[in-house]
């Protein structure tokens, strides 16, 4: 006896799948994310793809407007072109279990906007479904039961002043950091005990340390450095917390940016940003984000302060900004820094710093645009796009020169620092205009694969709107920049500048 027809409000078999549910066959509730993929930990990829076959053509552009994937049939938005899917922030697993959070305009978040786009088009595949999507990868350091108890500076004074150069040469562009006492002690025969009771002795034995730290790991020569860069910043890292923070002090403002260094070389971007947050509270309890008390203050101090600060916030704007999170140093406003006076008779080191002082501020203004609208439209990243290009070209000349060899194809060393830091300060613009234009060249991409998909199934046709041009105009100034920036790190690479470990640049 054939049984009744199920009324629709009865039925509960769901009239639709995602579509990770579809090609493997399973049972979809309908739900956003569904149970499967949330079993399965890929909920922030679940999507559902309508198809003409199931609802007729009059609801199709209802029915993907509700799934947040709009077919724009005449013209897209006079303003910034949407994306089809939502770039959000995430929460990402550490290698401990713990989950950290990553903001919408970090490469990360990009990069599961593009597997979640190319699910939609192209199916799932062994990229759209990495396992490792959710994790936050990180290197996993020495233990400290792996460590000597009794630490031995055993260095000699050449071994130590080539690690002092692969210091300079990673730093230059982030930090200015090195004052007459620390050079004293790493240009001694032998760096003196730090069991004296001066503190500032013992501040700059610290600082002498993690010098050697991060100029061994960014040296990395083997297991040899590896140790030597984990034993030495052990020490430091004693040193530092002996006093347990007690009494902050320009010095430990110094050594803790540092410790953050150190741990960007070494791949703990979250350890080194929890050392950047000590810091950064630190420095807003001497006050270095004010300007105005350090002309109350000698000259030689003064000095300090303020390369403290400038080295303390570009390491800050320049991390953060990468991993989509606020940052947490306060900005200084134009009209209260000081004068640099000729730029050209500045150091280097001083000059690429300045640099990336000044871009990192617009960084960050885009980056808290995007963060707070979701979006940028045209007026707002070409504004952006000229505040960039205004700062490039008051570049001093040092600062834009092109990678060269020497005369005997040789790299000397002063001339590899300065290549380096050209590099930072280049990369830094690069990053601003792939963050400003990125959008464009996604919506650019997606816009194009709807017109196909659509002109495939519905046969409809697409009229091109009055923005269409300049949005791709925009997206090509995404891949312009991309193409130099990668083109001058090949450049790099091939005529010896760079290290064995470019934690920043990578």
């Amino acid at each position: 006896m054939p049984r009744h027809r199920v009324r629709l409000e009865d039925r509960k078999r769901s009239v639709r799948a995602c579509e990770a549910c579809r090609l493997s066959r399973k049972r979809c509730d309908s739900r956003l994310p569904c149970s499967s993929c949330s079993r399965k930990g890929i909920g922030a990829s679940c999507v559902y793809g309508d198809r003409a076959k199931q609802s007729p053509p009059n609801r199709i552009g209802s029915s993907r407007d509700r799934e947040g994937l709009p077919i724009h049939h005449e013209a897209r938005s006079e303003d910034a072109p949407q994306p089809l899917l939502a770039q959000n922030a995430r929460m990402l697993l550490t290698a401990k279990g713990e989950k950290v959070y990553v903001g919408k305009t970090a490469a990360i978040s990009m990069l599961q906007f593009l597997r979640n786009v190319l699910r939609r088009y192209a199916g799932p595949s062994t990229f759209t479904e990495s396992r490792r999507s959710n994790s936050m990868l990180e290197a996993t350091l020495r233990s400290a039961s792996h460590r000597p108890t009794d630490f031995v500076d055993n260095l000699d004074l050449s071994e130590r002043t080539e690690l002092i150069h692969y210091y300079k040469v990673a730093s230059n562009g982030f930090l200015n950091l090195l004052t007459d006492g620390i050079l004293s002690q790493l240009n001694s025969e032998s760096i003196a005990t730090p069991e004296s009771e001066d503190t500032s002795l013992k501040d700059d034995i610290t600082a002498a340390y993690l010098v050697i730290a991060i100029g061994a790991h960014c040296r990395g020569n083997g297991d040899k450095d590896v140790k030597t860069s984990s034993n030495y910043f052990a020490e430091a890292q004693r040193l530092g917390f002996q006093d347990m923070l007690l009494n902050p002090s320009l010095s430990m403002v110094r050594n803790f940016i540092l410790m953050a260094f150190y741990m960007f070389c070494a791949c703990r971007r979250n350890t080194g940003l929890l050392y950047l947050g000590v810091a950064s509270r630190a420095a807003t309890i001497l006050g270095l984000h004010l300007p105005e008390l350090n002309a109350t203050l000698p000259a030689d101090i003064r000095t300090s302060r303020v390369q403290i600060w400038k080295s303390l916030r570009v390491l800050d704007l320049i991390t953060n900004s990468i991993l989509g999170r606020p940052s947490g140093t306060q900005d200084i406003q134009p009209e209260a820094q000081e004068a640099r006076g000729k730029t050209e008779l500045l150091p280097h080191t001083s000059m690429t710093l300045d640099a990336m002082f000044e871009s990192c501020s617009i960084v960050e203004l885009i980056a808290q645009k995007i963060t707070r609208d979701g979006t940028l439209d045209i007026p707002t990243a070409e504004e952006f796009l000229q505040k960039l290009r205004g700062w490039a070209q008051g570049l001093p000349s040092t600062l834009r020169q092109l990678l060269t060899r020497e005369n005997d194809g040789c790299v000397e060393d002063n001339h590899q620092q300065a290549a380096i830091g050209n590099i930072h300060v280049a990369c830094n613009y690069y990053f601003g205009v792939m963050l400003a234009t990125r959008q464009f060249l996604i919506s650019e991409a997606i816009t194009w694969l709807q017109q196909k998909q659509a002109t495939r199934n519905e046969g409809q046709s697409f009229a091109p709107s009055p923005s269409a041009a300049k949005a791709q105009e925009l997206a090509r100034v995404c891949t312009d920049s991309a193409t130099y920036l990668v083109q001058m790190c090949h450049d790099a690479g091939t005529s010896d500048f760079l290290l064995g470990n470019m934690c920043i640049l990578q």
